[in-house]
């Protein structure tokens, strides 16, 4: 089997919700000889009732071919994440489920960000989450770890250009908002009830000039003087649940 065809993923909730997603193909499930058998017996179960083989191994056999320590006895060769294509996103029918709501992450690097980012983004019913192709963490098992295995669910798209995805979304009629430490409006005072996009700038340097510029709003997070700036993916919640609070104020009134 050809490495590129396949990745290993690791940790209890990854592998279960990877084979519940029902997205990737299952090669081989890996267990730690040292592990409680019992840790993984719903996994062993749904394996058994799949044909996927299980082959147990040693610790330290694990911690190489995942090419970590925090596999929690567990690992499986899967074929890579499936990607969704910008189009299924942005054109998808969402008949009786509101306007669209959609994630942009403007070179966000660090994997613990992104898998925290999309385990909040499941959490408020994000259709879509878009990420750069260069200069950005992409959908890594280290990234499935981080969001206890969210990102099976998630539909993610790397784009080549970022600034051509927001015109195309533009012309689809959403709105894009711009998560920016300094701007004059506050994310509270804004209007995020309709098609809207939310756009995360990276760790460092928070969204790209060019990026910002084509934003339609720049909004801020009130926050104390104490703290310089958020951690992105604490931004992101933030700005998330405040547009999903919107949209249910919307539905409920």
């Amino acid at each position: 089997m050809n490495a590129c065809d396949s990745e290993i993923i690791y940790g209890i909730h990854p592998v279960f919700e990877a084979l519940q997603a029902g997205r990737r193909q299952f090669h081989e499930i890996y267990l730690a000889r040292e592990a409680p058998s019992s840790r993984f017996g719903t996994i062993a179960d749904i394996a058994a009732s799949r044909n996927i083989p299980l082959n147990k191994i040693d610790m330290p056999r694990l911690g190489r071919m995942s090419e970590t320590d925090h596999h929690q006895g567990i690992g499986a060769r899967v074929s890579p994440y499936p990607l969704t294509k910008i189009a299924d996103i942005i054109d998808r029918d969402r008949s009786g489920t509101g306007p669209p709501f959609l994630i942009i992450l403007d070179n966000v690097v660090d994997p613990q960000n992104l898998g925290a980012i999309i385990r909040s983004a499941l959490a408020v019913d994000v259709d879509g989450i878009i990420i750069p192709k260069d200069r950005a963490v992409g959908p890594t098992p280290a990234v499935s770890k981080t969001s206890a295995g969210m990102l099976e669910h998630a539909r993610l798209s790397r784009v080549t250009n970022i600034v051509a995805t927001i015109k195309i979304l533009k012309e689809k009629g959403l709105w894009l908002f711009g998560l920016d430490s300094v701007a004059d409006q506050s994310l509270y005072d804004s209007d995020l009830s309709g098609a809207a996009a939310l756009i995360i700038g990276g760790e460092e340097k928070g969204i790209r000039p060019l990026v910002r510029k084509n934003c339609d709003v720049l909004l801020s997070i009130p926050q104390s003087e104490r703290v310089e700036s958020l951690n992105a993916s604490v931004a992101a919640a933030v700005a998330m649940y405040e547009v999903f609070r919107q949209r249910l104020a919307v539905d409920t009134s």
